[in-house]
């Protein structure tokens, strides 16, 4: 899928913006915002593997359950291991160019209004 989004992502141009926002998140299904960490994502899951990384977090998360559990956006109760198992099994790079040059704090949104 990132495969044929960077080819179309290149030949239309700014109308990429239009094709993510029809894309489900891969990691919770919710609406997506751009490719974050290498990934489509949307920007609660672009935040929490952000934060991951930054506060050296995953070495601290466990699975009460058998690090299966289901990753939805409705729900605001979530399983951080399996979330973040599920983000580096999908594709998201901790070692990234994204990551390295992302600044840590607000950032603004990839397809915000001109």
């Amino acid at each position: 899928a990132f495969v044929f989004i960077r080819v179309v992502q290149e030949s239309i141009g700014s109308k990429a913006e239009d094709l993510y926002k029809k894309l489900p998140c891969l990691i919770c299904n919710a609406s997506a915002s751009g490719i974050h960490f290498g990934f489509v994502t949307c920007e609660a899951c672009k935040g929490f593997f952000r934060r991951s990384i930054k506060e050296n977090a995953p070495e601290r998360y466990y699975c009460v359950e058998n690090n299966n559990c289901e990753i939805i956006s409705t729900s605001k109760i979530t399983c951080r291991a399996c979330r973040f198992r599920k983000c580096i099994e999908a594709g998201m790079s901790m070692n990234g160019q994204s990551y390295k040059s992302s600044r840590i704090g607000r950032q603004s949104n990839l397809f915000k209004e001109r």
